[in-house]
C-alpha cells in the first residue's frame, strides 16, 4: 500500500498504435486506489496524474507510435486539509525530451474510502487498458526526486528502486557520466 503523505508511481513504457489514432481514450500506465492513477489522455493529447484529491496534474506530450516514455507521479501531500503539499508529473520521451509539472494542493488524500489495490497496464475497474508493452513498472513511499529524476530519465532501462533502501537511488544520483560517455562511480563516502 502506498503511503497517504507521500510517494510515486512510475512506469516506463512502449506506446502502441493507439498513439496514432486521436480520441481514443484514456491509456492507463498504473493505478493506486487510494491514491490516485497514471494515464495518457490520447483526447486531449495529455500525460495525466489524477490524484484521488481532487487534483489533476497534465503534461501535454504528443507521442508517436513505438516511442519508449517514461513517466513519474511524484507527491509529498498533508496529513490533513489545510496544510501545504505538491504533485510533481514528469515525462521523459524520444530525443531526451523532459517535460515536468507541479502543482500545489491544500488537500490531504481521502484516506481509506477504497481496498487499497493496485492495477498495472489498466484502471483498477479493468477500464482504460494501455495496450502497451510494459518495460518497468514502480510505486514506492519516497517522492522520485528533481535529481534522481534526471538520472533515471537519462539511463534507457532507467527505473526507481523497487527495493527501497534508497542506496541504489543514492548511487545513481551520484553517478558522473564525462562527455566521452565513461562512468565516474561515486564513493562510498558519498552514499551516507
Amino acid at each position: 500500500r502506498l503511503s497517504p503523505t507521500a510517494g510515486h508511481m512510475f512506469g516506463r513504457i512502449v506506446t502502441g498504435p493507439w498513439a496514432a489514432r486521436r480520441h481514443e481514450g484514456h491509456h492507463t500506465i498504473c493505478e493506486a486506489e487510494d491514491v490516485g492513477r497514471l494515464y495518457y489522455d490520447n483526447g486531449s493529447g495529455n500525460w495525466v496524474a489524477d490524484m484521488r484529491n481532487g487534483l489533476t496534474v497534465s503534461v501535454d506530450c504528443e507521442v508517436g507510435i513505438d516511442e519508449i516514455w517514461a513517466v513519474c507521479v511524484s507527491y509529498r501531500l498533508p496529513m490533513t486539509t489545510g496544510q501545504r503539499g505538491h504533485v510533481t508529473l514528469r515525462v521523459a520521451g524520444p530525443a531526451g525530451r523532459r517535460e515536468p509539472r507541479s502543482e500545489t494542493t491544500l488537500k490531504a488524500l481521502p484516506w481509506g474510502q477504497g481496498g487499497g489495490r493496485f492495477s498495472f497496464g489498466h484502471s483498477v475497474s479493468g477500464d482504460d487498458h494501455l495496450w502497451s508493452p510494459i518495460r518497468a513498472i514502480t510505486t514506492g513511499r519516497k517522492p522520485v526526486s528533481r535529481e534522481l529524476w534526471l538520472a533515471i530519465s537519462s539511463v534507457p532501462e532507467g527505473a526507481p528502486n523497487v527495493f527501497g533502501a534508497d542506496v541504489f537511488d543514492d548511487a545513481l544520483t551520484a553517478t558522473q557520466f564525462t562527455r566521452d560517455g565513461i562512468v565516474i562511480l561515486p564513493r562510498q563516502s558519498d552514499l551516507s
